[in-house]
């Protein structure tokens, strides 16, 4: 399924909140959709690799330098440096001071509060109060479908809807009235995330074993767009999507375990095998996930595909000559 966005001119004269009278009633234009499908991320703003190279040589480099601009650096030594820092063989002060700007789109408020977690991202969320939401989408995912629950899902989700707008059209403030709105309701966001919360937020949400399905694909596609503009980050990104899982792997030794599926293959050990789990299934197989976990391999294999690219771009990099820069 293909999400089309509602585009409309910018207008700058236009009032912000259309006012509203009994002549100017809104009704329900909301459509249920997949919640996969629907999620949409984007890379909006970041330096680019040649930019890094003005900057991050000399931030990793200054525990040796006398000055802030002491060392002549060839490009391939830059480039060497960034991908060490990148790694996490620096201190991480070089890559907070790489900012980059994600939009989100098609993802619902559950799945902001995952993304708001992260304290040092600056959000910029989608109100819900100086605008009408009578237009949002709402997510479904497909284990509704699969369990047969889709009808009863859609019914309630077009009650909450219709009664928003019929609280509205009788005079509600729209402050209140967005309180029956359904909680998979789309709510965008743009985030600064500086390059290392990238790697953190991806190494705790591409977590299939305790995680959302929709955390595995926002967090893929977050993965993806930073590799698109930092190829040797895909070298790096691409053993994310099937490493083991330490915090589901620590946890499961305690009382305080979640303890929803079986283990992954990446994830077995004494411990896991044999304890006991809520769902007797892995992730995966669980019901409705196989759509998200085919998306979430797809972008796993564009990520290889970009590293297999950066082998190939930036040779000096894994060349023995350069070794001791980035090992």
């Amino acid at each position: 399924m293909k999400i089309e966005p509602r585009s409309l001119s910018f207008v700058e004269t236009d009032d912000r909140l259309t006012p509203h009278n009994k002549r100017n009633k809104i009704w329900d234009e909301s459509r249920v959709v997949d919640d996969i499908d629907s999620i949409q991320v984007k890379l909006k703003h970041a330096p680019s690799w040649e930019e890094l190279r003005q900057f991050i040589p000399d931030i990793v480099m200054s525990t040796w330098a006398n000055r802030s601009d002491e060392y002549d650096f060839t490009d391939e030594q830059k480039d060497c440096l960034i991908y060490r820092a990148m790694s996490g063989k620096f201190l991480p002060q070089a890559m907070e001071c790489i900012n980059l700007v994600f939009s989100f789109d098609g993802i619902t408020s559950h799945d902001l509060t995952h993304i708001l977690r992260t304290r040092t991202n600056t959000p910029i969320v989608e109100c819900t109060g100086d605008s009408l939401k009578n237009v949002n989408d709402v997510s479904m995912s497909d284990a509704w479908k699969e369990l047969g629950f889709e009808d009863r899902y859609m019914d309630i989700v077009k009650k909450q809807e219709e009664l928003y707008c019929d609280a509205i059209n009788a005079g509600m403030a729209i402050q209140d009235a967005r309180e029956i709105l359904p909680r998979m309701m789309h709510q965008f966001a743009i985030i600064r995330i500086p390059f290392n919360n990238v790697k953190s937020m991806a190494m705790q949400r591409l977590d299939m074993q305790i995680q959302p399905t929709a955390d595995w694909v926002y967090a893929a596609q977050m993965v993806l767009e930073t590799c698109k503009v930092y190829k040797p980050f895909a070298v790096i990104a691409k053993d994310y999507f099937d490493m083991p899982n330490r915090y589901y792997i620590n946890e499961s030794q305690t009382n305080f375990a979640s303890k929803f599926f079986k283990p992954l293959d990446q994830n077995k050990n004494e411990v896991t095998s044999s304890m006991k789990t809520y769902l007797d299934t892995d992730p995966i197989d669980a019901p409705g996930h196989k759509h998200a976990a085919n998306a979430y391999y797809a972008i796993a294999s564009e990520v290889e595909a970009i590293a297999e690219e950066a082998k190939e771009e930036y040779p000096w990099i894994w060349s023995e000559k350069n070794m001791h820069l980035y090992r």
